[in-house]
């Protein structure tokens, strides 16, 4: 049997995301306005309340210095542009220099297709955070199994992190400078350890779900892989 794949990327290329019902909301922490559909399928209080706002699990209060960051043309070449976009989606926003905040360095590195990816360096951040160790449940059949199945559909979100909306008082640990300017992060961030942690946990759900509905799936962070015997059988995941 032919293998065939199709491939649907969960695009973010705008500031509003559309609901089901049809309203626009800001594409920062658009998964707080599916509160009650994963109330249906989930009763893990901790899971939710990632969902409503996350909350950054600190091991001790985090400290630094403001720091001197000296920025090299080959690293910055579009940074404003970049900066942007990550506002006109809602993830970014200005905002003034307060106590008790923490500014971390930022730079820019190339994806695979050309574009630019916008990295707000966390490696300091990251030390005073509490990370929960997981292991991925291995898939149940070996691999050549699913392949013989048939028809198996990929959805691929582009920017899985971002999904979660950081609880206000948590978002002035996630400040960066640029041009005398100082913006903040409203979403969970790339390069934040506790990132995999919280998506995988709440993918977990989700899969638990489509599997009670004899939805046969296998998913790893970002990516699901819904198989079914044929093209029709699987649209209809």
């Amino acid at each position: 049997m032919v293998i065939c794949e199709q491939e649907q990327k969960l695009q973010s290329t705008s500031k509003n995301v559309i609901l089901p019902q049809g309203e626009l909301v800001s594409i920062a922490g658009p998964l707080r306005y599916f509160y009650k559909n994963l109330c249906s399928i989930t009763q893990n209080r901790r899971v939710l309340g990632w969902i409503k706002d996350y909350k950054i699990p600190f091991s001790s209060s985090p400290f630094k210095q403001r720091p001197v960051q000296v920025y090299k043309k080959s690293l910055i070449k579009g940074m404003s542009s970049e900066i942007q976009k990550l506002i006109k989606k809602g993830v970014v926003t200005s905002c003034n220099l307060t106590k008790n905040q923490f500014i971390s360095p930022i730079f820019l590195i190339k994806k695979p297709n050309g574009e630019k990816r916008f990295i707000l360096n966390l490696k300091c951040l990251n030390k005073f955070i509490q990370i929960e160790h997981f292991k991925w449940k291995m898939l149940a059949r070996p691999w050549p199994f699913y392949k013989k199945i048939g028809i198996w559909l990929r959805l691929i979100s582009k920017t899985p992190i971002l999904l979660f909306l950081l609880k206000k008082s948590y978002r002035k640990y996630l400040k960066f400078i640029y041009n005398k300017k100082c913006y903040m992060f409203t979403a969970l961030p790339f390069g934040i350890s506790t990132g995999p942690f919280v998506f995988t946990k709440i993918m977990r759900e989700v899969l638990k779900h489509l599997r009670q509905n004899n939805i046969l799936c296998v998913g790893y962070l970002d990516d699901i892989l819904l198989i079914a015997k044929s093209k029709n059988e699987c649209s209809k995941c």
